[in-house]
């Protein structure tokens, strides 16, 4: 039965209508859309679940005790990563590539460092060079002090969009 304007819509219809499965198919999990941005080339999503993924915020329920030297690893998927930061029994400088360079996040995703001891801080060092902070001067990260870096791909750094001290 196909869909009839002004008509209830149930799920039966629904499926009956949109996933056919009288025929096999060797497809699993994905649907594809045209890419909004590019659809005039026939560009199309390959994975519409992967493109909703990246839009959950991450939050790092733990916190991070930071030794000097130490890395932060970030997830590849989500566009927007909230990291909870300390110092490992005193204050620290984090690494000078603070997120390492074998992971790394979607392009322009946004990464939160936040600082959870007045003590125990973790300063990020400004650093150009590839995977490094371009940050205007120093941060040192106390309790409830924020650092908001975008990542930028096609320079290979993390950007500093805002700070709150």
């Amino acid at each position: 039965m196909p869909i009839q304007f002004k008509s209830k819509l149930s799920s039966s219809v629904a499926n009956a209508t949109f996933l056919d499965r009288t025929v096999d198919s060797s497809a699993v999990g994905k649907i594809s859309l045209l890419n909004p941005d590019s659809a005039a080339n026939g560009d199309t999503i390959d994975s519409v679940q992967l493109e909703i993924n990246k839009n959950k915020r991450t939050v790092n329920a733990i916190v991070n005790d930071i030794d000097n030297g130490d890395q932060v690893t970030l997830d590849e998927i989500n566009m927007t990563q909230y990291v909870k930061v300390q110092g490992l029994l005193t204050a620290t400088t984090i690494n000078s590539l603070p997120f390492g360079n074998t992971i790394t996040p979607q392009d322009y995703s946004e990464i939160v460092l936040v600082g959870y001891d007045d003590t125990n801080t973790v300063t990020v060092e400004h650093n150009d060079a590839d995977y490094g902070c371009l940050l205007n001067g120093n941060a040192t990260l106390q309790r409830g002090f924020m650092l908001v870096l975008i990542y930028d791909d096609n320079l290979k750094r993390y950007i500093e969009k805002s700070r709150n001290f």
